[in-house]
């Protein structure tokens, strides 16, 4: 079973799965039509019966459902029915118990060999996880958590189970929420949000917000949970100055195939003061039933302060990768020191090491990727997926992809490419063919064309001679200013928005470092300052200043005209 929106019948439909014996799939439904179509075909082509729930009549999924021969059913059209109160009190059969290793939910994540990897997560593995979860939490049935993962991201799962199990109250995140802090967090307040699991590229932004004085925290929030990428030392303590002691703050660590997050890290108990200069912030210790390992070269565990890969075990592993028994073999291996035979550890692929000092003596510290697998706002991306996907392009003879850092925070996907001979395509088409093959936050904000590809003495790819391209630099044909109000209005939104000098009228929203949680904004703003409201779905597809300023001058002519035919 595959599930695709978020709102009022997400979790419903979830558990509607879970109860009639089947997993189900969050699919993202900014996904292009033809990966949805891919996913969908591996889900139909090994499930004994699948189905497509949808909700808001979503043209991409229920074309992707065509493609993949599966039924759709419409949670919107069925609802009211469902909601109606029954003529009687209905008879409810007592559930059987789950399989520990039947499946719960399979989730997609980038492949490094070009094509998606679906991880298993088993029964015993969610409830395991949940467990631990709730009480390193201290989940209770007063807590009001705050519902704000997609369900394509494993974090809903935290939230929706985590939350149900402890008798608390799940509150669902709207997109108004992302039109600024001041919505975010004032909501957040009205609703009286006790709990929140956010991603670190968001809450970062919510710091500086905050220490702008444009928004508060809620006073009602007791915990801000945060994790999917690396946090930076320096925000963590803003962050905990903001708060006070009265919030605990935990920084949480956990790849797709652990079952969301093994680690945790409280952050309440650290100093006020700036941390020391260039130190990694700990992602902590394992959760209750699971275990950490930090390995050398030889499978064997390193000293404390020694970087190694580090390795997970414990009850809430994947039970592996759908369809790819040889990669469930390279990664899930026999787990030499849990002290019984048939345990099972998950090598993740990230360079940790354990701490040496006193504070925190024993902690987990992230160094980063020992492959080239990276984050970007909280997307796990396999480098050579995106390299695979633009090769395709027929004017592209070789791509290198690789992230620009120099934003704090704001992570952001490179391409260099060289053209093959007589071959050309500005960075506008080489995004606009990624976006049909790949999810958004995997297609590049900069593209750099080059002669050729720098290459070592040995002939293969010098990466540490790959330059970042400006920021400036994004446009096809050079600088050219706004031309129209509209275009100027937009320019200044972008400007202030993306902390860039200048905004000409072709340049690219991404190319700029944009990205997709930031689009609200740009809606709410326009609506201010041009009377507009356009839908994300357009500021996604009018990605130039231009073609995004003459969709708005498009709304408001059509506005002027319905007016003049009333007053008719």
């Amino acid at each position: 079973m595959a599930q695709t929106d978020r709102g009022r019948t997400a979790p419903p439909a979830v558990f509607a799965v879970l109860i009639a014996g089947a997993a189900y799939v969050p699919l993202d439904r900014a996904s292009p039509v033809e990966r949805l179509a891919v996913i969908l075909s591996d889900v139909g082509s090994g499930a004994v019966a699948a189905a497509l729930l949808t909700g808001g009549g979503r043209e991409t999924a229920r074309e992707a459902a065509r493609l993949a021969g599966l039924p759709v059913v419409d949670l919107d059209e069925i609802w009211p029915a469902l909601e109606a109160e029954p003529a009687s009190d209905p008879r409810i059969d007592p559930m059987p118990e789950a399989d520990r290793e039947g499946l719960a939910y399979v989730i997609y994540t980038s492949g490094s060999t070009g094509a998606p990897k679906e991880v298993m997560i088993r029964h015993g593995g969610l409830a395991s996880y949940v467990l631990a979860t709730r009480r390193d939490l201290a989940l209770n049935p007063s807590d009001r958590m705050l519902q704000f993962a997609s369900l394509s991201f494993d974090a809903s799962a935290e939230e929706i189970f985590c939350c149900l199990a402890s008798g608390a109250t799940l509150i669902l995140r709207n997109d108004v929420m992302l039109t600024g802090a001041p919505a975010f967090l004032g909501t957040c307040a009205s609703w009286g949000v006790t709990v929140c699991d956010l991603p670190t590229v968001f809450w970062q932004e919510l710091v500086d917000r905050v220490d702008a004085g444009e928004a508060a925290w809620p006073p009602s929030l007791r915990l801000l949970v945060f994790g999917g990428e690396r946090a930076l030392p320096e925000r963590v303590a803003r962050l905990r100055r903001q708060l006070g002691p009265a919030v605990r703050v935990i920084n949480s660590y956990g790849p797709t195939e652990v079952t969301v997050a093994a680690t945790s890290h409280a952050v309440h108990g650290e100093p006020d003061g700036p941390p020391r200069p260039l130190r990694e912030f700990p992602i902590g210790r394992p959760l209750p039933g699971a275990r950490a390992y930090v390995l050398d070269g030889a499978r064997e565990l390193c000293p404390p302060g020694i970087p190694g890969e580090l390795a997970i075990g414990g009850e809430s592993l994947a039970r592996g990768y759908l369809g790819r028994p040889d990669l469930t073999a390279r990664t899930f291996l026999p787990d030499p020191f849990a002290g019984r035979s048939g345990a099972r550890m998950y090598t993740t692929g990230d360079l940790a090491r354990h701490r040496l000092d006193g504070w925190e003596e024993g902690a987990l510290e992230y160094l980063g990727r020992i492959d080239r697998q990276v984050k970007v706002r909280g997307f796990r991306i396999e480098l050579a997926e995106i390299e695979g996907a633009l090769a395709q392009h027929p004017a592209v003879a070789e791509v290198a992809v690789g992230i620009d850092e120099r934003r704090a925070g704001a992570r952001a996907l490179v391409a260099w490419w060289a053209a093959r001979p007589g071959e050309g395509a500005t960075a506008a088409e080489l995004r606009g063919f990624l976006k049909e093959r790949l999810p958004e936050p995997a297609v590049p904000s900069l593209f750099a064309l080059l002669p050729v590809l720098p290459r070592n003495t040995s002939g293969k790819l010098d990466r540490r001679a790959l330059q970042i391209p400006k920021l400036e630099a994004t446009s096809a044909g050079g600088y050219e200013a706004p031309a129209t109000p509209a275009e100027e209005v937009v320019a200044y939104i972008w400007r202030d928005l993306l902390g860039v000098p200048r905004v000409g009228r072709k340049d690219d929203f991404f190319a700029l470092g944009g990205r997709s949680l930031l689009l609200p904004r740009v809606r709410h703003r326009l609506e201010q300052e041009l009377g507009v409201r356009l839908s994300l779905a357009s500021l996604l597809e009018r990605t130039t200043a231009a073609a995004l300023a003459l969709a708005a001058e498009e709304l408001l002519l059509d506005e002027l005209e319905r007016e003049l035919a009333a007053a008719r």
